[in-house]
C-alpha cells in the first residue's frame, strides 16, 4: 500500500520510542519482499520458495507441499491419504488394518541348520523366506548302513528335529509360530515346530522320512 517514509533502522519496541526516518511518499508490495515479520498475519495465498520457520501454521483449505520433513511429532486428526508409497523406519502401531490388496513379507533370510536326524550323510537343507514367512526344503540322508573297515556307520533319517532355524532379527518374546506341509509327500510326515523362543525354533517331524526323500514346509510367524 501507500508509504510515507523509508525507515533507516530497526524498531524492536525497546529501543526507544523513535527511528530514523526518510520521507518518501511512495508505494510498497510486501509480496516482493524476502522476510515478511509479524505477530499475526491472514493471507489469501503464500509462496515460500526458501526456508520457512514458524510455531505454528493453521490452513484450513489445501497446502501443496513439494517435500515435508517433521522433526518432532505430528498428529493428524482426520483421514490421511497417501497415493505413492509408504515406508516406517520404526514401529508402527495401528488400531485395526484393512488390506485390499496383498501382504508381501521382506527382510533377510534366516539362518538355518541341519540336524542328525535328518541323516548322517548327504542330508541337506534351504530355505525361501525371511523372519516371517517362507519354505523350508528339507533333503532326508541316506539309509543307515552298518560299517565296513573301508567306510564309516551311517545313520539313517529318524523322527524328530530335522533343522534348527534361526531368526535374523529376534523376536520380542517367542512368537507364535504356523508350520503346514507344503505338498503330498510332506504332509504325511506331521510336521510341527519345537524349542520355539524369540530367537528361532526347530522345525521336527512326528513319523520318520524315508532316505534321500524331499520335503517340503511352509512356514508363518507373528508375535
Amino acid at each position: 500500500g501507500p508509504t510515507i517514509g523509508k525507515s533507516y533502522g530497526f524498531f524492536d519496541g525497546t529501543s526507544g520510542n523513535t527511528v530514523l526516518a526518510l520521507i518518501n511518499v511512495s508505494y510498497y508490495d510486501p509480496s516482493s519482499g524476502q522476510n515478511i515479520q509479524a505477530d499475526n498475519a491472514t493471507l489469501n495465498s503464500l509462496t515460500v520458495n526458501g526456508a520457512m520457520s514458524a510455531q505454528s501454521i493453521n490452513v484450513g483449505g489445501l497446502a501443496n507441499v513439494g517435500s515435508l520433513q517433521v522433526t518432532g511429532s505430528a498428529t493428524i486428526g482426520a483421514d490421511l491419504m497417501v497415493k505413492g508409497n509408504l515406508t516406517v523406519q520404526g514401529l508402527a502401531t495401528v488400531q485395526d488394518i484393512t488390506i485390499n490388496g496383498h501382504i508381501i513379507t521382506g527382510g533377510t533370510t534366516p539362518g538355518i541348520q541341519i540336524l542328525p536326524a535328518a541323516g548322517s550323510s548327504n542330508a541337506s537343507v534351504s530355505i525361501d523366506g525371511n523372519d516371517t514367512s517362507g519354505t523350508i526344503t528339507i533333503v532326508s540322508g541316506d539309509a543307515s548302513k552298518a560299517a565296513t573297515s573301508t567306510s564309516p556307520a551311517i545313520s539313517g533319517p529318524s523322527a524328530g528335529g530335522l533343522a534348527t532355524i534361526t531368526f535374523k532379527k529376534a523376536y520380542g518374546k517367542t512368537p507364535r509360530i504356523l508350520i503346514t506341509p507344503a505338498d503330498g509327500k510332506s504332509a504325511p510326515m506331521l510336521v510341527y515346530p519345537s524349542g520355539m523362543s524369540a530367537t528361532g525354533f526347530t522345525i521336527s517331524l512326528t513319523n520318520i522320512p524315508a532316505p534321500n526323500g524331499t520335503y517340503s514346509f511352509n512356514y508363518f510367524i507373528v508375535e
